[in-house]
């Protein structure tokens, strides 16, 4: 539920975003879900659950084509912290359906999310990557080896960081808002800055 309150700040409310709920409750009675429930400690069945994850988000995003007024081409993926992983491997096995990538606060480090293959045309991918320098969960130390694993592939992200802990702050949302309108774009007001 986090993520659906940046809606308005985004691309001046001309989005339709859509969250997918993850699949395993945090905890009993807590409305919070995660994308593994695997242990902590516990690598690999964290990387194979993050892994499938990528698959089913691909499915997800069929769903909600076919039932939303959506233009199929104008789809960015946006994942947040464990998101990012999931978002990453959705984007770059299917680089075609989608018109951006996302990356907030978080890590493509192989031991959380396990090999990336960059299908072709992934190098035309336009991906984002924010952090910010003061998060302690996970550190922006993070973000430039994001960044350095994905011009591996081929992939040319920019990266930006913010004075914020892991969180989206009002500077990095407005950024984030100005990519999503160039990458689409949307013809926006730039009133608010």
């Amino acid at each position: 539920m986090d993520l659906v309150g940046l809606t308005p700040m985004l691309a001046g409310g001309q989005l339709l975003v859509i969250c997918p709920q993850a699949p395993f409750l945090v905890e009993e009675g807590a409305f919070s879900f995660s994308w593994s429930d695997a242990p902590r400690g516990s690598d690999r069945a964290n990387r194979e659950a993050i892994t499938k994850a990528g698959g089913e988000i691909a499915a997800f995003v069929d769903e909600a084509l076919a039932q939303y007024p959506v233009d199929p081409q104008r789809v960015i993926l946006l994942g947040f912290s464990q998101g990012g992983g999931v978002a990453a491997h959705a984007a770059l096995a299917m680089p075609q359906r989608f018109a951006g990538l996302a990356l907030i606060s978080t890590t493509l480090d192989d031991e959380w999310v396990g090999e990336l293959h960059a299908s072709p045309g992934a190098d035309k991918l336009p991906v984002l990557i924010q952090h910010g320098a003061s998060d302690s969960t996970v550190p922006v130390t993070e973000a430039f080896s994001s960044s350095i694993r994905l011009q591996g592939l081929g992939l040319q992200p920019e990266l930006q960081q913010f004075p914020m802990a892991h969180e989206i702050s009002h500077e990095s949302a407005h950024s984030l808002s100005d990519w999503i309108s160039a990458t689409l774009k949307l013809e926006t007001d730039h009133h608010h800055h």
